[in-house]
């Protein structure tokens, strides 16, 4: 095997890790849609359930409910000899109770018995007659409950006369005393016919062919589709093979009060596999069960299953035939290349090696490799003192640039009417934004901004150019003039390989009359002694350096008393964060608003304040381009 290609262990590899992906991905899906099918089989049990309670308490409780207040109410009706109106106006509104039987103990030194029983559309009515009862069981059931002084439910019984399926509810008669104890003095039996139930019951449909049945604590069946197994057939004594006793705790189900399921084979469905599940009702008196075939409950889940084994086959089969075609067209370049490095690691002497595994043949090539690199090695040592010289050239050309640059501002800082002061952090060695200023008079006062297209050295000479030019050109004294000589003088200098960005002011620093001039510059900003800011966003043209005949236009601004200037190249609103979200010209003026009165108070401060909110934003992303600015504050 290890020495088959590798486009031959490919194959066999990740077929067979496909295949295992697949058997797993079913298996998990398989037993993850059996879990939900199981639950909702379950939560479909406990909403049947809730129907079923819903029917049975129909009756159920409305019985109670009436043998509660006849128990309430027929002793006063006794001493009106008024019982039978009572008993009539019960019946006549509840048909589903079959018999109402009172006894009325001799509290008063009497004893009644009234009994009523519905007979067709008619009802029947004794009184002091304890013998006529409607069935010879109706007889046993009332003395079986003969002074019993609480109330509940006998167990089903069927009545011989009418053959109807009946069941009773039981409650005593109590009067108040003086002392606060009830005395007993009778007792009331209601008949509720369960036939309507157990129709109601039967007409619930589960899946397609489930059923429902009911069995009382004792395993009586009291509701089954087929009638004739109610109170005939006990779960205790099913047919045998229909439940696996030794697996199935038919007592404990019908003792404790909970639900559950279990397997079973019924005779309804010739004996085939069927899940069973168990639910109390009527106040745990009754026990609920569904019965649904196996077939029927999973037989869309098998259906699923096979369907998705039958595309998981075809997925194989087509993953085999990529595999195929990856290894045959895409791990062909690899022979190739494999075939050349042995021509290459043995040239004079070159044969087909025994072994197809291209590791092996790679792995015999690197001896040969390894001298060349060794070889290799040497020349690159050669080349990094070459590139070491380099970096020592660009350090000194950074020390060169930044001696261009002003640091020091106390001179002009002596002047009463004027107060500036300036960063430039380059993004690399050497950089291309500028800023300087200079008196052409006592007062009047040039100061410029700019920013050069491109990078490195030849960027930054071409700065050193047009700062020259710009100072050569000032005693012209108008911005306009002086931009267009230096324009002039750039053209003949890049012949249109570096372009420039400026903003340059003259101040008149006793007037404060400013005149200015904005090629192609950022905005320049006017922070105002009432707080406001005003923006210099008049543009007078293209950049420096592109049109030699290119002419250029400026603008008058008079300044007020501790008025602020502040210029800034685009590396400042182009700066990005983590977000790669600029900080932009917005956020800018929105600071620039927001500032306190100590950023305000000298032009040094208010630099630190924007460097710091910059650094802030830029996060730990590296400058990616020269940051400028420059802030001057008008005194006067």
């Amino acid at each position: 095997m290890f020495n088959r290609s590798i486009a031959y262990r490919l194959k066999i590899y990740v077929s067979t890790a496909v295949i295992i992906v697949f058997i797993i991905f079913i298996l998990l899906l398989f037993f993850y849609s059996l879990r939900l099918l199981r639950e909702n089989i379950e939560n479909r049990a406990i909403n049947l359930s809730s129907r079923v309670n819903i029917e049975v308490s129909k009756d159920i409780y409305t019985t109670q409910e009436v043998s509660l207040n006849i128990a309430s109410q027929i002793y006063y009706y006794n001493q009106h000899n008024d019982a039978e109106r009572l008993l009539n106006m019960v019946m006549s509104q509840y048909p589903f109770l079959n018999a109402v039987y009172v006894r009325i103990d001799s509290v008063q030194n009497e004893q009644n018995f009234f009994f009523i029983r519905r007979e067709d559309n008619s009802f029947i009515y004794h009184e002091n007659e304890e013998d006529n009862f409607g069935c010879h069981i109706d007889k046993e059931v009332v003395k079986l409950i003969y002074n019993r002084r609480d109330q509940g439910w006998t167990n089903p019984y069927r009545c011989e006369r009418s053959g109807k399926l009946l069941v009773s509810f039981y409650c005593p008669v109590k009067l108040p005393s003086q002392n606060g104890k009830d005395i007993y003095c009778g007792q009331i039996v209601s008949e509720l016919s369960l036939l309507e139930l157990n129709n109601r019951i039967n007409n619930i449909t589960i899946k397609k062919r489930g059923y429902v049945f009911i069995t009382n604590r004792n395993g009586d069946f009291i509701s089954h589709p087929k009638k004739e197994w109610i109170l005939k057939r006990n779960m205790y004594k099913l047919p045998e093979g229909l439940v696996d006793t030794t697996k199935v705790d038919l007592h404990n189900i019908l003792t404790h009060e909970a639900s559950g399921s279990f397997i079973a084979h019924p005779e309804m469905f010739n004996f085939k596999k069927c899940q069973v599940y168990y639910t109390p009702i009527n106040q745990d008196y009754w026990m609920l069960f569904f019965v649904m075939p196996y077939k029927d409950l999973f037989s869309e889940l098998y259906f699923r299953t096979f369907v998705m084994i039958l595309f998981a086959l075809l997925g194989i089969i087509v993953i085999y035939r990529i595999i195929t075609f990856i290894s045959t067209k895409l791990i062909e370049p690899l022979s190739l290349v494999t075939t050349q490095l042995n021509k290459f690691s043995r040239p004079d002497n070159y044969r087909y090696p025994e072994t197809k595994n291209e590791i092996k043949q790679v792995s015999e090539s690197l001896s040969f490799l390894k001298s060349w690199f060794n070889k290799y090695k040497a020349e690159q040592e050669l080349e990094m003192q070459k590139s070491y010289r380099h970096q020592q050239d660009m350090a000194q050309a950074s020390e060169i640039q930044q001696s261009f640059i002003k640091n020091n501002f106390s001179d002009i800082n002596k002047h009463k009417n004027i107060n500036l002061y300036a960063i430039y952090k380059p993004a690399g060695s050497v950089g291309g934004d500028f800023f300087d200023y200079f008196f052409i008079e006592n007062n009047t006062l040039v100061f410029t901004i700019g920013d050069v297209s491109g990078t490195g050295v030849p960027a930054a000479l071409f700065m050193s150019i047009a700062q020259a030019s710009l100072k050569q050109n000032a005693s012209y004294r108008r911005a306009k003039t002086i931009v267009k000589k230096a324009n002039k003088d750039l053209c003949t200098s890049s012949q249109h390989q570096f372009f420039l960005t400026l903003f340059i002011g003259v101040l008149n620093i006793k007037t404060g009359m400013l005149n200015y001039c904005n090629a192609a510059h950022t905005t320049t900003f006017i922070l105002k002694a009432n707080g406001t800011v005003e923006e210099l966003n008049s543009t007078h043209g293209l950049p420096l350096g592109l049109y030699y005949d290119k002419g250029y236009e400026d603008t008058t601004f008079q300044l007020e008393k501790n008025d602020i200037i502040v210029m800034y190249t685009d590396g400042v609103t182009n700066l990005e964060n983590r977000e790669k979200k600029q900080f932009g010209i917005n956020r800018l003026k929105e600071y620039l608003h927001k500032l306190s009165p100590d950023s305000l108070s000298s032009p040094q401060n208010l630099v630190m304040d924007i460097e710091k909110k910059l650094e802030e934003f830029r996060g730990e992303i590296p400058q990616a381009d020269d940051i400028c600015i420059f802030i001057l504050k008008y005194q006067n």
